[in-house]
């Protein structure tokens, strides 16, 4: 899908590859479509490993990374500020990430544990994408009794909720 020609594109918004786990995340896909913020949806205990969080921190167009939780296994130096952290070190208080696009192309991530936004702009350096969105678009991820959900919401339509469950072994 990149190499040798890429046919995706850099894209503005990458929700990280299985939880931030080593073996998803290549560089040479991240080096591809370059986004230019992440959202990872990781647990304390799942994902977000070092090797996969150090390469897409290393992304070329990278202006932000955000984390559902805190990872043990990155510990200080494979984490990001705790002002982009849903749920940082500790009990899990089931705190969200919510991205919101508009139709101008403009972006923002919302944290609901520091009540803090960070808005994207359009034509940020780095940033050759000229096409605005078709349609407005919310996404919450969050962390619900092991799984995450995710909330997708267009302006004419009551809104989609995507929940994926935590697999245990001997489960479908």
């Amino acid at each position: 899908m990149v190499c040798p020609r890429n046919k995706l594109g850099l894209i503005d918004i990458f929700v990280v590859s299985h939880h931030g786990w080593y073996q998803s995340n290549s560089l040479v896909f991240l080096n591809g479509i370059a986004p230019r913020v992440a959202v990872m949806d990781n647990g304390a205990k799942k994902g977000g490993t070092p090797s996969a969080w150090d390469i897409i921190e290393k992304s070329p167009r990278l202006e932000g990374l955000w984390q559902l939780h805190f990872s043990e296994e990155g510990g200080a130096a494979h984490n990001v500020a705790s002002e982009f952290i849903a749920n940082p070190e500790g009990s899990d208080a089931a705190n969200y990430l919510k991205l919101t696009a508009w139709p101008d192309g403009n972006f923002e991530v919302f944290n609901s544990r520091t009540q803090k936004t960070k808005r994207y702009s359009v034509g940020r350096p780095g940033n050759d994408s000229t096409r605005a969105p078709e349609r407005y678009q919310h996404c919450w991820v969050n962390d619900y009794q092991g799984g995450a959900i995710i909330r997708l919401h267009g302006p004419n339509q009551g809104g989609l909720w995507l929940r994926r469950r935590k697999y245990r072994a001997g489960s479908s």
